[in-house]
């Protein structure tokens, strides 16, 4: 894999990639063996596979979700885009100390040239920070480009995990992470064993007048609390369906519709925080009676909402208080 990007031609069928929806399949190596480094893999995108030859060593991560992960699976990219400090202008905890050297892609200017001369051997990509040109760009250099793996807006954290793990021949080591995280998340229901089908709400308070609520089992950032055997309250799945939308939005004076034996919360400052504590009907919510609330930073809802292979345990030990109250 020594070709320059600019130069470098497709010398493998790459299928069409959608930036929002893929299968979430992965694939063996083409004699069967995922194990052999000289062989090629495949990973599965919406209209077929991307195919891998050799081991990656040179990785490009665009988007938090991918960099975590190819992270917890002990790689650097060579360069890598962090939405959660883009967005919020602090690194995550969980990934603080852990990106290296690698280059910070700046995804308002022209992606390819940033990469360059870096000649990666793999692109990890997300539909959240590349649009179809920008991919179709990417694609073009001939290089293997990985986007969502899965068939949600946001790709669960097991998807991308044991997408990334064929990908760089790391399957041996996504197993072992998936199963750290597994046996956190059992603890826990062991710990709450009347939590399974209780109802969560999962919001974030972004302006005086938007708050917003996800509310869609099929999205990846519902993985995490369908494991613990939570589910989303009726009326807002059927707000979410009549809105076509995984995700909408209500003002504070709906915020009755976050009733839920669990509110999972963030605000993006303390006066919006303090502005949703004190209406009366914040105060009547299930969950704040009972103090089952997790009010998180913004920076832990960005790790909820895009969630890793790093920032999911991270964050479980933020929501087991609030976890622990549910009645």
């Amino acid at each position: 894999m020594k070709v320059s990007i600019i130069t470098r031609r497709a010398v493998v069928a790459l299928a069409a990639v959608t930036a929002v929806a893929a299968v979430g399949a992965c694939g063996s190596t083409d004699d069967g063996s995922s194990d052999d480094a000289s062989g090629s893999v495949q990973v599965q995108t919406a209209n077929g596979p991307v195919t891998i030859d050799g081991t990656p060593h040179k990785i490009v991560t665009i988007g938090s979700q991918w960099t975590e992960t190819v992270i917890a699976l002990g790689e650097q990219p060579v360069a890598y885009y962090d939405a959660v400090k883009a967005t919020t202008q602090a690194r995550a905890p969980w990934l603080e100390g852990k990106v290296g050297d690698g280059r910070e892609i700046d995804v308002k200017k022209d992606i390819v040239t940033q990469i360059a001369d870096l000649d990666p051997d793999v692109i990890f990509t997300q539909g959240s920070t590349t649009d179809a040109a920008t991919l179709k760009k990417l694609q073009d250099t001939g290089i293997p480009v990985i986007a969502a793996v899965g068939k949600g807006q946001v790709d669960s954290w097991q998807d991308l995990l044991t997408a990334a793990g064929t990908a760089l021949r790391k399957e041996d080591e996504a197993a072992a992470v998936k199963t750290s995280i597994d046996e956190k998340i059992a603890a826990i229901k062991a710990d709450n064993p009347g939590l399974a089908g209780k109802t969560y709400s999962f919001a974030a308070f972004q302006t005086p007048t938007m708050i917003t609520l996800l509310a869609d089992d099929n999205d990846g950032a519902a993985a995490l609390f369908g494991e613990l055997g939570l589910r989303f309250p009726q009326a807002q799945v059927d707000r979410a369906k009549a809105e076509g939308a995984s995700r909408f939005q209500v003002s504070p004076e709906n915020v009755q519709i976050l009733d839920s034996d669990l509110l999972v919360i963030a605000a993006v400052s303390d006066e919006l925080k303090n502005t949703l504590q004190n209406l009366p009907s914040y105060k009547s919510l299930t969950s704040v009676r009972n103090g089952a609330v997790a009010w998180m930073s913004y920076v832990d809802i960005f790790g909820l909402n895009t969630p890793s292979a790093l920032s999911v345990p991270a964050l479980l030990d933020k929501l087991t208080p609030a976890i622990a109250a549910v009645k």
